[in-house]
């Protein structure tokens, strides 16, 4: 694989990718890798996604490549799938009068590169490159990479203006790589914030997830002091606003580090979970629900944040049996996450350490296999049944009184021993 090096970074792109290009160009037409693959790759990241622009055609680029999709070839799009791994190869083009502050009403082709660059976001998004040309950097991305700086390709205004969801993107990038955002950019965030009433709740929401978990959610602060919050999610943008906020934004960053730490809290979808949790701490179960429901949030976050938050109310106890009815009210999966919360929200050594002492007492029962949910319990309702025990709605008290009874005794979670309680519960007040 050929190496081009643009003032000391590398950008090697993979196989399949300079395949579509080279096969573009065996055509006659020009193809650039560019955007965000780009970015990342000065950056030394290894890229999720590559996409790629072309003069070539809609048509053209279907008539070339045998396997194709079209995903948005009235924008100019058409998924090139090769080996059965897709690539969007795009034509260039020029953004036609925007109406709804998200999408153009209609797009013309170009075969000018240039002309497609400077549609483009950010100027740390607006590189093309391959290994016929080099880097094509129209709008110094890659000094404003070195600088560590957002900002908007041309007008910042206009580029909100078109599409305010470029605002949040704009937190966004900043919030991931640490950078600064740029007065002009700054001023069209605070001029055009109201914009962003026009976007829908799905797409506000996919770019606070990645801002929370980001390396950087303090950001949020600098959002929430710019009017961005205003118009949306505006209880947040509120208390972001105090000195209140910027506790919660620390506790998001112990939050993270925590996380890190952690073996027993490993899915980002969790920490995710957690930061939001944290973000609405202070909110009752009501009005957390109310802004679940407005974000449209799916039901993993929006019940994992609810038991979250349910759990504010239940005291810690260093006790076995107090930490496994715990596990059993709020759930034994979720009970390191309460934990990790508990921890990012205490600022008071002792506290943290009981905090520690409480997890590794839970910590050492699930070692120890100890019953902490019914579904862990060593006997069925179709086993007792079985053993003797009449079916019908006794039947639940009856588990019910087995799992306290393990609760309390988890030595005693035996089929044979759950059997003989079982019975004799049933002899005693079942008749």
């Amino acid at each position: 694989m050929e190496l081009k090096e643009s003032n000391g970074m590398s950008i090697i792109m993979p196989q399949k990718v300079a395949y579509i290009i080279d096969t573009l160009y065996e055509r006659g037409y020009e193809a650039f890798a560019v955007g965000g693959c780009i970015r990342d790759s000065l950056l030394g990241i290894v890229p999720k996604d590559w996409d790629i622009t072309t003069d070539a055609l809609p048509t053209e680029i279907k008539h070339i490549f045998p396997h194709t999709v079209d995903t948005g070839i009235e924008h100019g799009t058409v998924t090139v799938i090769i080996d059965r791994e897709g690539f969007e190869v795009t034509t260039y083009r020029i953004d036609g009068e925007y109406e709804d502050a998200r999408h153009p009403k209609n797009v013309e082709f170009t075969s000018n590169l240039k002309l497609d660059l400077m549609r483009r976001d950010f100027t740390i998004n607006a590189m093309a490159y391959n290994y016929k040309m080099g880097l094509v950097d129209e709008f110094d991305g890659e000094g404003d990479l070195k600088q560590g700086i957002i900002r908007c390709v041309g007008d910042a205004t206009k580029r909100f203006d078109e599409d305010a969801l470029r605002i949040l993107r704009a937190i966004r990038f900043s919030a991931r790589f640490g950078f600064l955002i740029d007065e002009d950019t700054k001023e069209g965030i605070r001029s055009k914030s109201h914009l962003l009433c026009k976007i829908s709740a799905e797409r506000i929401k996919a770019e606070m997830d990645k801002i929370l978990i980001s390396k950087y959610p303090e950001r949020l602060l600098f959002a929430a002091k710019n009017g961005v919050f205003d118009a949306v999610l505006i209880k947040v943008g509120d208390h972001l606003k105090t000195k209140d906020g910027e506790n919660t934004i620390d506790n998001i960053k112990k939050l993270h580090r925590l996380y890190l730490d952690s073996e027993n809290v490993t899915d980002e979808k969790e920490l995710l979970a957690m930061c939001w949790t944290l973000l609405i701490y202070d909110y009752s179960l009501e009005d957390a629900k109310e802004h679940y429901k407005n974000l449209k949030s799916d039901n993993y976050l929006l019940k994992l944040s609810m038991a979250l938050i349910k759990s504010k109310t239940e005291t810690l106890l260093e006790d076995e049996y107090a930490i496994r009815k715990m596990a059993n009210k709020m759930g034994v999966d979720i009970m390191p996450c309460i934990f990790l919360i508990r921890e990012s929200v205490t600022k008071d050594e002792a506290q943290i350490d009981y905090i520690r002492r409480c997890e590794e007492i839970f910590e050492r029962q699930l070692r120890n296999g100890y019953c902490m949910e019914l579904k862990s319990m060593n006997i069925t309702g179709t086993e007792l049944i079985q053993a003797g025990i009449k079916p019908g709605k006794n039947m639940g008290d009856i588990l019910r009184h087995l799992l306290e009874h393990v609760l309390k005794n988890p030595k005693d979670n035996i089929r044979e021993n759950l059997i003989n309680i079982a019975l004799e519960y049933e002899s005693k007040n079942l008749h």
